[in-house]
């Protein structure tokens, strides 16, 4: 019980900070349209405490290089997160950064969003 109402107040939180960037106006959109605001959780399963499975919010469209109102399922197919991160790096303008991270592990972009 304690472990959900800190998850909660964390997802209060960041409901917050997404609410304030969108209702900053900012040219034809909103701040938020031009931000890209990754939250994480450092464990996947809470009570088993594994790095599977991790759950990862991106919220903002990244000035049009992410398509925004999608939920991708990665769990048939698991990803590896470096791959994430050089999605995220390649939207904020790395495009370049095709590995992060350990370099044994999958590289290059997969959100399967990013606007090339």
């Amino acid at each position: 019980d304690n472990y959900n109402k800190i998850q909660t107040w964390y997802a209060e939180q960041v409901r917050y900070l997404l609410e304030k960037l969108d209702s900053y106006k900012e040219g034809a959109g909103s701040l938020l349209d031009n931000t890209l605001v990754l939250w994480a959780t450092e464990i996947g399963e809470s009570t088993q405490h594994a790095l599977t499975n991790m759950p990862y919010v991106l919220a903002g469209g990244a000035g049009g290089k992410i398509r925004p109102g999608r939920f991708i399922d990665f769990s048939a197919k698991p990803k590896d997160n470096n791959q994430m991160l050089v999605s995220i790096a390649q939207a904020m303008g790395a495009e370049d950064l095709n590995q992060f991270g350990d370099p044994s592990g999958a590289s290059g972009p997969r959100l399967g969003g990013v606007k090339q």
